[in-house]
């Protein structure tokens, strides 16, 4: 019976320790580029990006500090959508900074008064515009890179403290135009030759 009762126990306990990982794994903050991959079919086009906060907890200030590669995009802009996190709330904001030499993006904004707010939204939207084909990350900048960094990501609560996440980078790629080009003509070359194959097959 003791056996038992033991076993019992033990079940429980592991339950409760799988119930307790679970949560923590749903409630973790996280910061990241919407969408998280994206395609512009040229260059020339200006496109945007979300950065989102997810299940953050508390929060009264963000800071963004976004990395990408100037020689494949151009930073145009960055503000704040109406449906933000802090929707409802007044906002302070300053004019976003913006380093198309460098490829970095600095924005921010705080909530005032200084009450935490809690859920997922949009931090912001960032504008871009493709120079030229190839490959840019859109790289978050967080709290263990700020030492050799001169800014960092940051959630912080109505104290000051520094709130937890993680983040996920987005990615950019810009496709060559005359790829479009060659493309057409080969679909059509590839079609035509199927349908000739098929009349051939019907032939008696």
């Amino acid at each position: 019976m003791r056996q038992y009762s033991g076993i019992v126990c033990l079940t429980i306990m592991l339950l409760m320790v799988i119930a307790r990982s679970a949560s923590a794994q749903g409630t973790t903050t996280v910061i990241s580029i919407q969408p998280s991959t994206l395609e512009i079919p040229s260059p020339n086009q200006v496109f945007k990006v979300n950065v989102t906060v997810q299940n953050v907890q508390n929060l009264a200030l963000w800071q963004i500090f976004i990395e990408f590669d100037p020689n494949v995009l151009e930073c145009q802009n960055a503000s704040i959508p109406a449906d933000n996190i802090f929707a409802g709330k007044a906002i302070i904001a300053p004019d976003p900074v913006i380093d198309n030499d460098a490829g970095t993006v600095l924005y921010g904004a705080s909530v005032f008064p200084m009450v935490g707010v809690s859920g997922s939204g949009i931090l912001c939207q960032i504008e871009f515009k493709a120079k030229v084909e190839g490959i840019s990350q859109l790289h978050i900048v967080t709290y263990d890179e700020e030492p050799e960094k001169t800014f960092c990501t940051k959630l912080e609560d109505p104290d000051g403290e520094r709130i937890q996440y993680e983040a996920i980078d987005g990615e950019v790629t810009i496709i060559p135009e005359n790829i479009l080009l060659i493309a057409i003509p080969a679909l059509t070359l590839t079609m035509t030759v199927a349908i000739i194959r098929k009349k051939r097959s019907l032939k008696p």
